[in-house]
């Protein structure tokens, strides 16, 4: 797998001025169980996430929030891979959250902090300085240095984890690509 292009899918959205394109998954469908099932990457990639690039490519509807939510979904969907149960933050993305947070346990706390927080159609990120965000609806902005981005909405989630927000919180970070984040962090 070429993880420099799904580092790069935000530069390549960012310089599109006609049309966004919704990125191939690099996994297969089933390969993210048990942490998200396939019926969950079959709802929110192939029929949520694709109905924002085809709602903005033609014209349909709020172009901002349909090109927020295809810019943010490619980006959320490039940052996963299949469930592995030591998956901690290694190189960059380890120093980055251990400076900014003393532990990745720290980290996580934060992270859950912030992500219970959010109530509604929201997103959570971790910028390149591991700082902290929340994206309210799709509101992306052109120059945001996401480097790690959490999917909150409960599309996201809720086929899997029914009201437990948490609970897919904690397993989402068992498919983080932390070596997408570390590229990402680079590139800052």
């Amino acid at each position: 797998m070429d993880i420099k292009k799904y580092v790069d899918i935000v530069i390549l959205a960012e310089s599109r001025s006609e049309k966004i394109e919704q990125e191939e998954l690099s996994f297969g469908r089933r390969d993210l169980e048990p942490v998200m099932s396939e019926a969950t990457i079959k709802y929110h990639y192939d029929g949520l996430a694709a109905k924002y690039s085809e709602r903005y490519n033609k014209g349909e509807g709020d172009p901002r929030f349909n090109y927020g939510g295809a810019v943010l979904h490619n980006i959320f969907f490039a940052n996963l891979t299949p469930p592995r149960a030591a998956n901690k933050p290694e190189g960059l993305s380890k120093t980055v959250i251990e400076e900014r947070y003393d532990s990745f346990d720290k980290f996580k706390q934060a992270f859950e902090k912030e992500f219970m927080a959010a109530q509604g159609s929201n997103w959570i990120y971790m910028d390149t300085e591991g700082k902290l965000h929340t994206i309210h609806n799709h509101e992306y902005k052109k120059g945001m240095k996401i480097a790690l981005l959490v999917d909150a909405w409960e599309h996201a989630w809720a086929l899997d984890y029914q009201q437990d927000k948490a609970k897919n919180l904690n397993n989402i970070l068992r498919i983080k690509h932390w070596d997408v984040v570390n590229i990402r962090l680079q590139g800052a």
